[in-house]
């Protein structure tokens, strides 16, 4: 390991200081009321389920799918992650089997 001259104010540098150009992804498509329905829907979750695997509100859910509010940037990206990789999601809300 080659060994730097100290400047004063400045520790020695042990790491080597490189470059990269990160390629942020595009903002998230929008989403209405229909869509987010359809997300829900497609990972076979109820509005109740669908709020906890987001960890939000279900007045929240039924707001979105009533078109009476309208998703977050966070939300956004999350309703396109489900989209893309629903398995993820779904292993999230694993039933327990048999109800008593």
């Amino acid at each position: 390991m080659k060994t730097h001259r100290k400047v004063k104010g400045i520790p020695t540098a042990t790491r080597h200081l490189t470059v990269q150009t990160v390629v942020l992804p595009s903002a998230p498509p929008r989403a209405n009321e229909r869509r987010v329905q359809q997300v829900r829907k497609e990972l076979g979750m109820s509005q109740a389920v669908f709020a906890a695997t987001l960890n939000v509100s279900v007045k929240l859910v039924q707001g979105w799918e009533q078109g009476l509010r309208t998703c977050g940037r966070g939300e956004l990206r999350l309703l396109e992650m489900m989209a893309k990789h629903p398995q993820l999601f779904q292993n999230l809300a694993k039933t327990s089997g048999s109800r008593r």
